[in-house]
């Protein structure tokens, strides 16, 4: 995680060295970082078919905009049969901006 991420929701007792790469960023590295419906869609879809019971998605949006954002993601969800409309599972951080899924 880089600073910016662990400080969302973390303050460390002890100074640390600085972080800012996200070369091995676990959504990053599995291209599950999102800003806009299609690439959720796209995530969403390949997760499942590659056999995913669960999968996080990192949204990359202004905080202030995130529920707004995370909403768009579970339409997207929805839209491609990721997640029932009618039931679903789903969780979220707001400090760190991922939504979590359970895949039908």
């Amino acid at each position: 995680l880089t600073d910016a991420d662990i400080l969302a929701d973390h303050r460390p007792d002890i100074k640390y060295p600085v972080c800012s790469s996200t070369e091995s960023n676990y959504f990053v590295l599995n291209d599950l970082v999102v800003s806009n419906s299609l690439q959720a869609e796209k995530a969403l879809v390949k997760a499942k078919l590659s056999g995913m019971k669960y999968v996080s998605l990192k949204i990359k949006c202004e905080r202030t905009l995130f529920r707004s954002c995370m909403n768009k993601v579970i339409d997207a969800a929805v839209k491609c049969n990721v997640i029932s409309g009618n039931t679903c599972s789903y969780s979220f951080n707001q400090e760190q901006q991922t939504v979590s899924f359970s895949i039908l």
